[in-house]
């Protein structure tokens, strides 16, 4: 049996967690920064809900998105290596010198959060930032407006990087037998990722 590999993916609208593990139908997974459901498994490759087929070579298996990872165990330099913001930390020292007034701020600021959660910039948001700043690229240059900024996005997209996940071993067995002569064989032991008040826990980037 193949050892679990597990990729943390920094996608322009969420963290996402994806393994080596075999795609199911009515999982999720992510092909070219995008996310999809199976919805049926050939041998040709996976069709998703909108019934497009994709390459199972080009897909990985979405094991959680960003609102089931726990990042509190990663090293501070680890959450900078991400660009991960733990922002409730900075909440905590805010209370204990403000006390309600900082607790008021907190209800304020899960609130804005929970409002703009879905908020995101269109590439062409980016697109008219980047060229209305931008300062000239000379025409030898490799790349022109165009595809400089097409670089860019694909820079910005290709973010990934190898995690080690909290994991709990799981137990499988058959019974045989009858009575008080029953036995539990074939028993299987693996180390699976571990869910704590419903989130996948990364220990550290590798």
């Amino acid at each position: 049996m193949a050892k679990n590999e597990y990729t943390l993916h920094k996608l322009p609208q969420e963290f996402v967690i994806t393994s080596n593990e075999v795609i199911e139908e009515k999982s999720n997974f992510l092909e070219n920064n995008t996310i999809f459901t199976c919805r049926n498994i050939f041998e040709n490759g996976i069709e998703d809900d909108n019934g497009l087929l994709h390459k199972t070579i080009n897909c990985k298996k979405v094991i959680a998105q960003q609102n089931k990872i726990d990042f509190s165990k990663l090293s501070q330099k680890d959450q900078d290596r991400i660009g991960w913001l733990d922002w409730r930390k900075y909440w905590n020292l805010d209370n204990n010198r403000y006390g309600a007034y900082s607790h008021s701020y907190f209800l304020g600021f899960k609130k804005r959060e929970e409002l703009l959660s879905d908020k995101k910039f269109t590439l062409e948001d980016m697109r008219f930032m980047y060229e209305s700043g931008l300062d000239g690229i000379g025409e030898n240059s490799e790349f022109n407006e165009v595809t400089y900024f097409d670089y860019l996005i694909s820079k910005i997209n290709s973010q990934s990087w190898k995690v080690e996940l909290e994991k709990e071993c799981s137990v499988c067995g058959r019974l045989s037998g009858t009575g008080h002569k029953m036995s539990c064989k074939n028993i299987i032991r693996h180390k699976q990722p571990k869910l704590t008040n419903g989130k996948i826990t990364i220990l550290k980037l590798i």
